[in-house]
């Protein structure tokens, strides 16, 4: 029992002076990845330094044939209302309606966030204030669709964003 122990202590002392040489080696790998990667970073749609370029293709270049009109009306969607699924009532938990009205709950809320990212994105492109409005509203309405939201500016007010039909 006793060789046991030293054992286990041997070991334990060994793989932590391990850990360090791996945490070392980590620190290393990151730092070099953080400089080749200056200003970029891998999981970036955009980067700050592309925007303005961007910008110009989409109101100068894309406008100029049929098919680059429907593209740009793609990018810059509408900020009209848009029906979704009214609030269900409740059903008892794990029934196969309790499944469907969940499932479609987040359909409702995946299709809500989707809008919140186009209309954040059309907003880089287009600078509309329309779009920098509509877009953290409709985050607001995946969690609170037509109930008040707080946040540290308004205390209560409601989400008022197209997408949860004012």
């Amino acid at each position: 029992m006793r060789r046991l122990l030293i054992l286990l202590c041997i070991s334990l002392s060994v793989f932590s002076a391990r850990a360090d040489d791996d945490h070392q080696l980590v620190a290393r790998r990151a730092s070099a990845l953080v400089a080749s990667l200056a200003d970029e970073h891998p999981r970036l749609l955009l980067r700050p330094i592309d925007l303005p370029a961007l910008r110009e293709f989409v109101r100068e270049a894309l406008p100029a044939d049929a098919e680059g009109r429907k593209l740009a009306g793609l990018l810059l969607p509408p900020t009209t209302p848009r029906a979704l699924i009214p609030q269900p009532e409740a059903v008892r938990n794990g029934s196969p309606e309790g499944s469907q009205r969940w499932r479609a709950g987040y359909q409702a809320a995946n299709e809500v966030g989707t809008w919140a990212q186009r209309y954040a994105l059309a907003w880089l492109i287009s600078e509309d204030p329309a779009y920098a409005r509509e877009a953290p509203h409709a985050g607001c309405c995946i969690w609170r669709a037509g109930r008040s939201i707080a946040t540290p500016t308004a205390p209560t007010t409601s989400c008022s964003s197209s997408i949860c039909g004012r």
